[in-house]
């Protein structure tokens, strides 16, 4: 896991994209391209540097003991992640290609994501229990397909014209 001072920036990160996304979707301050990507990368970079070494931790025990962003370097790929997902996010809307390449990128992104998470609950709400590891990834991927298919059916209700 990273460091107490690692994760107190990952969640100053996350903290501030959710206050970013709830003023914006609360019609409180402006919705345009630059602040959903600030807010949506502030929100969804910071995850994986928690969520994978938490599921590997829960995994496979006591196989890899380092700790991330143990120092500066460690921050090189957060840092160029946010940056080039910045990047591309905003190129989108000049070039048709970009644009695809961004979306499908980024549904790949929002399919990995849910995956972990998911993944993860079901590993530690079942790690005294036996389960291999085969079934736990097939609920998992199960999950997370009607997962992201329920969420898309509530935002398409609730919110149609964003």
């Amino acid at each position: 896991m990273p460091g107490k001072k690692a994760l107190s920036v990952l969640g100053a990160m996350t903290i501030t994209g959710f206050i970013m996304a709830l003023l914006s979707y609360g019609g409180i301050s402006g919705s345009d391209n630059f602040s959903r990507t600030i807010s949506g990368l502030l929100i969804g970079t910071p995850i994986p540097f928690v969520a994978v070494p938490l599921l590997n931790h829960i995994v496979f025990p006591g196989k890899n003991s380092r700790v991330l962003f143990a120092d500066l370097k460690d921050w090189t790929l957060p840092l160029s992640s946010f940056i080039i997902g910045s990047a591309v996010i905003l190129l989108a809307t000049s070039s048709i290609v970009i644009f695809y390449i961004a979306s499908i990128l980024g549904i790949i992104g929002m399919i990995v994501l849910s995956f972990t998470i998911l993944l993860l609950l079901l590993a530690v709400l079942t790690d005294k229990k036996g389960m291999s590891v085969r079934r736990r990834l097939a609920i998992a991927a199960v999950s997370c397909f009607a997962f992201l298919f329920i969420l898309a059916a509530i935002h398409n209700i609730l919110l149609p014209q964003i």
